[in-house]
């Protein structure tokens, strides 16, 4: 269990810190438009959360097939956001809807299987040491994550939006000047490097591209901490025998 709440940490990084990056990037500006984007996510995370709870408790602990669920729901969106892009917003809802249904259920229900298990003069411990597994895997994620979106946008963002200002009509010698004013917004400097309309739009159009490219990585790698997360929830066993209603202590 805290193995699987170390993956659950781990995967919600995939989608709860680029998933944000890549509706600015991709369905932005506008923050109206970027928030559509990402409320079916939080609200899928919530209905994960709660039905994973349900079900532990309607199955009387039989919570091998519940977490493999959760699992196999989070391993199929999350590894299927690979494919989304700016022309398919739709895939992205319905996508990001379908993993969060399974990180929720994976990501806060491990706690209260703990809580159920752990005898009771260590039930602190036990949950304390549940919560850690899952932040230390989720900052693992998180450094493996960042590190890999940067290097691979800071390779493909100048590439393509020089091919794409070269093709739209801006003379090769003045790419590099701007690549660079564009990347730092700077709209004098691109004014002067002799960019027109088209040839702004062209770039522009480039750097999304470059962050679908450069996103895909994270959500490939989620699939091998998802993959891992349905393979410990097959060793599970069921926790009947301690779902006997019993009170640790009565407060009067």
């Amino acid at each position: 269990m805290l193995g699987i709440s170390a993956l659950g940490g781990a995967a919600f990084y995939a989608i709860g810190a680029f998933w944000v990056l890549e509706c600015i990037e991709l369905f932005g500006p506008d923050p109206h438009d970027t928030a559509r984007m990402l409320v079916p996510f939080g609200f899928a995370f919530l209905l994960g959360i709660f039905s994973v709870g349900w079900a532990i408790d309607l199955t009387r602990g039989r919570i091998r097939e519940v977490f493999l669920i959760a699992s196999c729901l989070a391993l199929a969106g999350l590894g299927a956001m690979n494919a989304i892009s700016a022309d398919t917003p739709s895939m992205g809802l319905g996508l990001s809807f379908l993993a969060g249904l399974g990180l929720g259920g994976i990501y806060v229900p491990t706690a209260v299987v703990l809580t159920i298990i752990s005898p009771d003069d260590l039930l602190g411990g036990i949950t304390g040491l549940g919560l850690s597994f899952r932040w230390i895997g989720g900052a693992i994620a998180y450094a493996i994550y960042f590190n890999m979106v940067q290097t691979k946008l800071t390779n493909v963002i100048p590439t393509n939006v020089g091919t794409a200002a070269v093709k739209a009509g801006l003379p090769l010698n003045k790419v590099p000047a701007f690549v660079q004013a564009l990347l730092s917004q700077n709209t004098t400097a691109i004014v002067a490097a002799g960019a027109t309309p088209k040839i702004i739009q062209a770039a522009e159009a480039a750097v999304v591209e470059s962050y679908t490219e450069g996103l895909q990585p994270v959500y490939l790698v989620s699939i091998a901490f998802t993959g891992a997360a349905v393979i410990l929830s097959l060793l599970l066993k069921d926790i009947r025998k301690y779902m006997d209603g019993r009170v640790a202590l009565e407060i009067k």
